[in-house]
């Protein structure tokens, strides 16, 4: 073993580190030095990206003459005598933390004043719901009245409109009415020259196609001649039908024309049949007969016939829309 030196000494490289005081403070150190420790000259941004505020950086304050050294950049700028620097930082927060009231908007001038208006948000309310009180009274309304507004749906699109001295008859070969059987042959003894069959002679239900119609024994049986009966079958829907009708007219020479049709939907037939055959110069007519199997009286309370209305409404509309009537 070495020896131990006399004088009691610890070797260098057996000594321990000698242990540091903890430091205090940079605040309590200037509240003890009488002052607070200086900071860098531009201090970090009190506020963050987002806009909050943020206690723990400190905004920037310039140093005021007569103040002591190094007071402006503490974390408390104006701690008093008798609060720690941690009750002031954390007054300085509820401060910096206090909502601030907003800006005053300044008047706008000029073009801005004449773009924008103002409304005070209670008007706004009130509009909002003065409209949805409208829309829902609507809607109310129409349903309590559906009954009498779908009658009036459905006599609307029928229009009656005679016309004197035809020089021809024209009947839907669908159409099963004797009522308008007596009344074409009526109009062929008073003038008129022919009586037109008009459209396909069978319907989507059919299971096999008929190739001509079945009101034409019917016309013979009332005593109208077959060479006096044209029939034109051609065209898939209403307008090309009327084309057809028209090319026929043009042949023939007619300038009157009569339409014998049933109720339901007949507005649009005669719409359709003046637009096309109105260009040649043929003057339509349009007279309503009952046809053989009429339909039941409340026919709102039937979905199929209801709809059958709503379809014609339908196809009227868009008819209107689109220029063709």
């Amino acid at each position: 073993m070495g020896r131990r030196p006399a004088s009691g000494a610890i070797p260098a490289d057996r000594a321990r580190p000698a242990v540091r005081a903890p430091r205090a403070s940079r605040s309590r150190r200037g509240v003890v030095g009488g002052s607070c420790a200086p900071r860098p000259a531009t201090p970090r941004p009190s506020v963050r990206a987002d806009g909050s505020r943020d206690w723990r950086l400190p905004r920037a304050r310039a140093s005021r003459a007569g103040s002591a050294p190094g007071r402006s950049t503490c974390r408390c700028p104006a701690p008093t005598a008798d609060e720690s620097p941690r009750r002031c930082a954390r007054r300085e927060k509820r401060r910096l933390d206090r909502p601030r009231p907003y800006p005053t908007p300044r008047p706008m001038e000029g073009r801005d004043a004449r773009e924008y208006v103002l409304v005070p948000r209670w008007i706004v309310h009130v509009m909002a719901i003065a409209v949805l009180a409208a829309i829902v009274g609507s809607v109310a309304a129409v349903w309590f009245n559906r009954i009498p507004i779908l009658v009036e749906m459905g006599r609307a699109l029928d229009l009656e409109s005679p016309i004197s001295s035809p020089d021809v008859v024209i009947l839907s070969s669908l159409l099963r009415s004797d009522a308008g059987d007596r009344a074409a042959a009526e109009a062929l003894r008073s003038g008129a020259s022919a009586v037109v069959l008009l459209g396909k002679p069978f319907s989507p239900d059919d299971l096999v196609p008929a190739t001509e119609s079945r009101r034409l024994p019917r016309l013979l049986a009332v005593g109208i001649p077959r060479e006096r009966i044209v029939e034109v079958y051609e065209g898939d829907d209403l307008y090309e039908t009327m084309a057809a009708l028209a090319a026929v007219a043009r042949e023939a020479g007619w300038r009157r024309a009569l339409m014998i049709s049933s109720p339901n939907g007949s507005r649009r037939s005669l719409l359709v049949a003046r637009r096309v055959l109105g260009s040649d110069g043929v003057s339509v007519g349009q007279t309503l007969v009952a046809p053989d199997s009429p339909e039941r009286a409340d026919w709102w309370n039937d979905d199929q016939l209801r709809g059958h209305v709503v379809y014609n409404w339908i196809l009227l509309a868009f008819a209107r829309l689109a220029g063709r009537i």
